[in-house]
């Protein structure tokens, strides 16, 4: 009988041992499985990032720095300024705490929708940051850049562009670096394409399509043919033309251009 009750309490504890066994495997393998998924992020002032604690099913955040960059309830971050802080996680259910550096850099503020790309030059709205370095295609630009006075900003390449995908990169100190990847293709021209013209001051500004330089052999205003007071290609790619209008009486008028190989192209305009 004792023998019996030894035989039955020893398979017991080993049916309790291998239960034990069984149970503290996924225990260990929650605890491994529990990331997050950055440790180390760059980020611009205004931009966010989300971070995550994978594997945990309840999280708290904190940051070392509200001031440089703050965190919300569900791990979203944001760059407040230039800086660096620490994002903390602390996984409610163990107390464990993982932690991200976050670098917040200044950006340089460009829309990407406001660059105007050509074979030769590009610009765009913005303010010339001093000392910034201009990469095309990984090469970097050595051309003049230029400031039109009027809130944009340009560079001349060194070489031309061939049709096809491009990438252009901004980089400077202390900043995010900027990058546009942007498609060329040669447009053509069947007829002069004039944008909305500009009266200021007396002057009349024509933005005509690239096509036409020194291909222009009259401009006619109101039936007179006029000289303009200066005409080429501006730093956006423009074939321009500066007409006196200085005389003319308030109400529409006309101008005729007509470029060699081109249909002509009569536009109105208002003097008021």
């Amino acid at each position: 009988m004792n023998k019996k009750m030894k035989s039955i309490k020893k398979g017991i504890a080993l049916v309790m041992a291998i239960a034990v066994a069984f149970c503290a495997v996924p225990a260990i393998n929650a605890n491994a499985a529990v990331k997050l998924n950055k440790t180390k992020v760059s980020i611009g002032v205004g931009e966010t990032f989300q971070l995550k604690l994978n594997g945990a099913k309840s999280v708290k955040w904190s940051t070392s720095d509200k001031k440089v960059a703050s965190v919300s309830a569900k791990g979203k971050v944001k760059g407040i300024k230039a800086g660096k802080a620490t994002i903390t996680a602390l996984n409610s259910t163990t107390k464990k705490t993982y932690k991200c550096k976050i670098t917040v850099l200044k950006t340089f503020g460009y829309d990407k929708k406001k660059f105007l790309t050509g074979h030769d030059f590009f610009s765009y709205n913005g303010t010339l940051v001093a000392g910034s370095t201009y990469y095309m295609d990984g090469i970097k630009l050595t051309g003049e850049v230029w400031d039109n006075g009027e809130g944009y900003q340009g560079v001349a390449l060194d070489n031309k562009l061939d049709d096809g995908k491009h990438t252009l990169t901004i980089k400077k100190s202390g900043y995010k670096t900027f990058t546009l990847t942007f498609t060329l293709e040669t447009v053509v021209y069947d007829t002069i394409v004039i944008d909305e013209p500009m009266v200021h001051e007396g002057t009349l500004y024509l933005f005509m399509n690239p096509a036409v330089e020194d291909k222009v052999t009259a401009y006619v205003l109101d039936g007179t043919s006029v000289t303009p007071k200066l005409d080429g290609m501006n730093g956006d790619g423009y074939y321009c033309a500066d007409i006196d209008v200085s005389k003319l009486s308030k109400g529409e008028h006309t101008i005729k251009i007509s470029a060699e190989g081109f249909d002509d192209e009569t536009v109105t305009f208002t003097i008021e």
